[in-house]
C-alpha cells in the first residue's frame, strides 16, 4: 500500500515497517504492560493469570503482549504458566476463556487481560455466575476503551492516549511537509494506568 502512494509525506500511526523511511507515532507496548504488572505486584499479587488473543505473525515477538507478560512474570516462583488462556479477539472469547479459567480451578489472585473487549466478555461471564470482582480476584485490562468506565465493576485498564497520539501525529507530519527536518522521526507516546474498581 505504501509503495502505491506517490508522496514522501507519510506518517504511520502504529508499528512502522521501516523507521529509516517513515515517520511514526505509537506507544511502548512493553512499558505499558509493565505499568499494569508493576501495579499488581505492588499490591502483593504474584500469581497472575493471563487472558489474551492470538497475534499476527507480522508482530515481532518482543511486541507481543503474551510474550511481554510471560517474560515479566517468569521471575516470580508463584507464577503458574498454565493459567494463561489465549483465543480469538472478541467479547465471546473473553467470556469463554474466563469460563475455562474458572472451571480449571486453583485461581490466581489477579488476571491481566490483554485487551478491553476480552475483559468485558470475561466480566459478562463473572456477572452471570455471580462471581464478585475484585473480591475473588483482581482484573487489569489494556487499551482504555471508553466502555471500561461503565462495566460492573469499572475496569482498571492501561489507557492508550489516542487523542494525544493524533495531535502528535499531525505536528510530526507538518514538520515533514514544511521540511523542518530531513531525518525521519519515531515518537513513542506514554500510556496511562486508569485505576478503577476491578482491582485491589
Amino acid at each position: 500500500m505504501l509503495a502505491s502512494l506517490h508522496t514522501d509525506h507519510i506518517l504511520i500511526i502504529g508499528r512502522c515497517p521501516d523507521d529509516n523511511k517513515y515517520d511514526s507515532v505509537w506507544f511502548d507496548t512493553k512499558r505499558a504492560i509493565h505499568s499494569a504488572l508493576n501495579y499488581l505486584t505492588e499490591l502483593g499479587h504474584r500469581d497472575i493469570g493471563y487472558i489474551g488473543s492470538y497475534k499476527s505473525v507480522d508482530i515481532d515477538m518482543e511486541e507481543r503482549r503474551y510474550q511481554i507478560f510471560l517474560r515479566y512474570m517468569s521471575k516470580f516462583t508463584e507464577f503458574n504458566s498454565s493459567r494463561m488462556y489465549v483465543d480469538e479477539n472478541s467479547l465471546k472469547s473473553g467470556y469463554k476463556l474466563m469460563e475455562r479459567a474458572i472451571n480449571d480451578g486453583l485461581l490466581p489472585s489477579a488476571f491481566f487481560i490483554a485487551n478491553d473487549p476480552l475483559a468485558i466478555g470475561a466480566l459478562d461471564f463473572l456477572k452471570e455466575k455471580n462471581i464478585p470482582i475484585p473480591e475473588t480476584f483482581s482484573i487489569v485490562s489494556f487499551d482504555g476503551h471508553q466502555m471500561t468506565r461503565y462495566t460492573i465493576p469499572a475496569l482498571t485498564t492501561v489507557q492508550i492516549l489516542t487523542e494525544y497520539m493524533g495531535r502528535v501525529a499531525v505536528q510530526t507530519l507538518i514538520e515533514k511537509i514544511e521540511e523542518v527536518r530531513s531525518l525521519t522521526k519515531k515518537v513513542l507516546v506514554p500510556t496511562e494506568l486508569k485505576i478503577r474498581e476491578s482491582s485491589r
